[in-house]
């Protein structure tokens, strides 16, 4: 991220490892340059702080750098603002046998306040080594531009009607329950009203707003399924692994409806809460059953059964498969099935989309044959960078082609339609197309 007129200065100038204040409990120790961490098991309870030292440098942007090697659970890691109130930016690091670099980067004029490292596991404490790196400067903000196509949304009108009381609707008519996700005050005011309601997209000439999300980090989600759609034969086929509530597998049902495709989705989900709501949600959008079918289950490298993390349903869709090592967590076990049992129900799929916390790259990894036999575009939700890289290196084994490559926690100038917008991204987004499997 560095440009040709950023420089570096000692991580000492605007954070002091030796000035650590430990919260809730928290166990830490400073090893060299080295703090090694122990968080209480509260789940979101701060842990580690590390005041500002000193004035901010004068400069267009900051990356605040750092490596970390998490043991056991996940830990964020983020810049207060200079009141303490909230996050300025915040990055999820997740568990791994590796280090991992971690780059904030945040404009020069913002009012910057501490360091804070952070519990946000499922449950239990979580471990970590941290290290500061030097501190990044620059008179020119450091931020990838990435050029999307949205030309397949010409083909797709944006809804318009009445939404009831009690939901929220997308571009793509589907009408969702407000309770599938803890919303602010200011939302639930408009939700908890009867209104009409019209919808834009970039392909229907008019910048994205509101629930369309094409300006924020879904932008990486509507694109591809889109195109995903628009590219499809006669019977458009999808599978959503951790599909949650089924917000992208129903709106690839509605997208394919609206063309007049047949269709038949797969949706794998092991959050209790969030299945139940996916079933409600198909059901009152009026599909079919014998187009789709919902598995409560986890995916896995291996089928059987395995230790889920249980977590709040309405506030929180990151829950993911406990290994046994991981013994604090509290969990429930659930079914596990792998890629294999899914292509069974639908094959060719047309569209994969994955978001499972983690396990991504072992999944993929376990039937890698299969999958380039039978699955035209996948969707990867990222979680690490060492997920990132693996993945990489088993796409471009099989020759796949990359389409997209959105780093997690990565600033990025997306570009669409004429129009330029920074999205923030906390998770990454890995699409890759199989150039062996041609639309019929």
């Amino acid at each position: 991220m560095t440009t040709a007129n950023g420089q570096l200065f000692p991580g000492a100038t605007l954070y002091d490892p030796a000035r650590y204040i430990a919260h809730n409990s928290s166990l830490c120790k400073l090893n060299g340059t080295v703090l090694a961490l122990k968080t209480a098991a509260d789940a979101w309870s701060y842990a580690l702080e590390l005041p500002r030292n000193g004035p901010v440098p004068e400069a267009a942007y900051l990356i605040v750098r750092a490596k970390m090697k998490v043991s056991q659970g996940a830990v964020g890691v983020g810049i207060l603002k200079e009141d303490g109130s909230s996050f300025i930016k915040e990055v999820r690091v997740a568990s791994g046998d590796d280090w991992q670099e971690v780059a904030i980067e945040i404009p020069g004029e913002t009012s910057i306040g501490s360091l804070m490292f952070r519990n946000v596991a499922f449950s239990g404490p979580s471990e970590a080594m941290i290290e500061l790196l030097p501190l990044e400067i620059g008179s020119e903000r450091a931020i990838r531009g990435l050029d999307l196509d949205a030309s397949s949304l010409d083909r797709f009108k944006p809804w318009a009607g009445v939404v009831p009381a009690g939901y929220w609707a997308d571009w793509t008519g589907l009408k969702t329950r407000a309770d599938v996700w803890r919303f602010s005050e200011a939302y639930m005011a408009i939700f908890n009203t009867t209104r009409f309601e019209t919808h834009s997209v970039l392909g229907a000439g008019a910048p994205s707003t509101g629930l369309v999300d094409l300006d924020r980090e879904p932008v990486m989600d509507w694109l591809p399924l889109v195109d995903a759609v628009a590219h499809s034969g006669e019977t458009f086929r999808m599978a959503a692994l951790g599909a949650g509530w089924g917000r992208w597998l129903a709106a690839g049902g509605a997208l394919a409806r609206q063309t007049g495709r047949a269709f038949f989705l797969v949706g794998v989900e092991a959050d209790a809460g969030h299945f139940s709501w996916m079933t409600r949600h198909f059901a009152e959008n009026g599909f079919d059953p014998s187009h789709y079918r919902l598995i409560e289950a986890a995916v896995s490298g291996v089928s059987g059964a395995c230790r889920f993390a249980i977590g709040d349903s309405q506030a929180w869709y990151g829950q993911s498969i406990v290994k046994d090592e991981d013994r604090t967590a509290e969990t429930r076990t659930v079914r596990a099935v792998t890629i294999q049992d899914i292509l069974q129900d639908a094959s060719p799929l047309d569209y994969l989309h994955m978001d499972i916390q983690g396990a991504e790259l072992e999944v993929l990894s376990s039937h890698p044959d299969l999958i380039d036999d039978r699955v035209r575009l996948i969707n990867v939700g990222t979680h690490s960078a060492q997920i990132e890289a693996g993945l990489r290196k088993l796409f471009k084994g099989l020759k796949w082609q990359t389409v997209y490559d959105v780093e997690l926690g990565s600033s990025m100038l997306v570009r669409i339609g004429g129009e330029e917008r920074v999205v923030e991204f906390e998770d990454g987004a890995q699409i890759w197309r199989n150039p062996k499997l041609r639309t019929p």
